[in-house]
């Protein structure tokens, strides 16, 4: 569809088009479904998820002196996600939408029904329009979007500055587990406020790049509270990457300072940062270190995945991190008893909700192990033994049934 098409020129087009289908009408829905040899599920229908239909009956029933009047005939169970009717009698035109309750809430559908009604009121007054003209809302919809909310906030802390708030309140709560390895809230403050004394000395402070390169573990964590507590921003290093990338990365940013463990000495690449490895810090610093960072500084980059050319590192602030974190508490309504199990990548930017967000509302932050967040037969088991409430994953991995009795949200 050409969105600068006036709506006359689409309808022509769709006309063609629909009159060189009927060539391939004697072909069966069932048989091209199973001439393409699709993977198919037994809870949808392949190949099609939405059908729209259109009928009409253009002369009114008449049976002697009964009086007949056309009613809809509703379903128990939708055929397809999405089924839309539309018959045109002799008076006036109906409407009807099926679904499935299990994806779409009717409220959404309602809306749409709403929206469909509004283009095409906007294509009878204006048929010559550009389709990417054409009205889906009324003013009174537009208006409504584009106002301000009514609890409009901003939260004006930086992370850690909040975890650090939360460990006054809950020290002697768990804060993280990874691989049978727990630290408390005053255990990890202390341990991170001991890194960050070691990069200040080091040279670190706002805006000042550290590279972080570990194994999915607690002490990963230490390194990147540690890193913003120093008031430096970090830049994950992902483990799987090849080394050619690794060494690129790291010039390209120009890091002066990364974060390792002796394990990881010999895959590095060459690189000019000073090395600060965690395996020595095994000092423990109680009080806060008080950084001048503010919320316009970096708190990390993150490097794209280069699809285009060459990976490009993207800048994000604190101001931003603390805000998409607050309203992340607030959706999933966190609590001090949720247990969030964090498996993505700290290439990837989810990591920041899943790493940040449980330590800032006091409840508990699960690691998986690299081998437990790639291997389901590991994964699972954590699942259960941990006691998650939340979980974020892609959609496929929603199929285990331990996955479907948390809390979870899809990327």
């Amino acid at each position: 569809m050409n969105p600068e098409a006036t709506f006359q020129e689409h309808l022509k087009t769709a006309r063609r088009r629909l009159f060189d289908a009927f060539d391939n009408q004697s072909l069966s829905f069932g048989s091209l479904v199973r001439s393409l040899n699709l993977p198919r599920d037994s809870s949808r229908n392949p190949l099609v998820p939405m059908t729209f239909n259109s009928d009409q009956v253009t002369a009114p029933f008449r049976f002697r002196s009964v009086e007949a009047e056309l009613l809809s005939s509703p379903k128990k169970f939708a055929t397809f996600d999405l089924e839309f009717n539309i018959l045109k009698t002799a008076n006036a035109v109906f409407a009807e939408c099926i679904h499935s309750t299990a994806i779409l809430q009717p409220g959404t559908v309602q809306r749409w029904l709403e929206n469909y009604e509004t283009l095409l009121a906007s294509i009878c007054e204006n048929p010559a329009e550009k389709i990417a003209e054409l009205s889906l809302m009324t003013s009174e919809e537009q208006r409504a979007l584009l106002s301000p909310p009514l609890g409009v906030w901003q939260i004006d802390e930086c992370v850690h500055t909040r975890f650090e708030r939360q460990v006054e309140r809950t020290p002697d709560a768990i804060a993280v587990t990874s691989n049978d390895v727990s630290l408390t809230y005053a255990e990890l403050n202390g341990r991170a406020n001991a890194v960050a004394e070691r990069l200040i000395a080091m040279g670190a402070g706002p805006d000042v790049l550290v590279a972080l390169c570990m194994e999915r573990s607690v002490s990963m964590l230490v390194g990147l509270l540690g890193i913003l507590k120093a008031g430096a921003a970090y830049l994950p290093i992902d483990l799987r990457y090849p080394a050619e990338r690794v060494a690129f990365i790291l010039e390209d940013a120009g890091v002066p300072l990364l974060i390792s463990q002796r394990s990881l000495e010999d895959t590095l690449p060459n690189h000019q940062a000073t090395v600060l490895f965690l395996d020595d810090v095994t000092e423990s610093r109680k009080e806060n270190i008080g950084s001048q960072v503010s919320l316009d500084h970096l708190a990390y980059v993150i490097y794209t995945s280069g699809s285009t050319g060459k990976p490009k590192g993207v800048e994000v602030l604190h101001r931003g991190v603390t805000n998409v974190l607050h309203s992340f508490e607030e959706l999933l309504q966190f609590t001090s008893d949720d247990v969030l199990l964090a498996t993505t990548t700290l290439s990837f930017d989810i990591h920041v909700l899943e790493l940040f967000t449980p330590i800032q509302a006091g409840a508990r932050l699960v690691i998986a192990t690299d081998e437990q967040a790639q291997d389901p037969a590991l994964l699972i088991p954590l699942l259960e033994s941990s006691g998650a409430t939340i979980y974020q994953a892609t959609p496929v991995r929603y199929r285990s049934r331990s996955v479907r009795r948390i809390r979870h949200y899809c990327t």
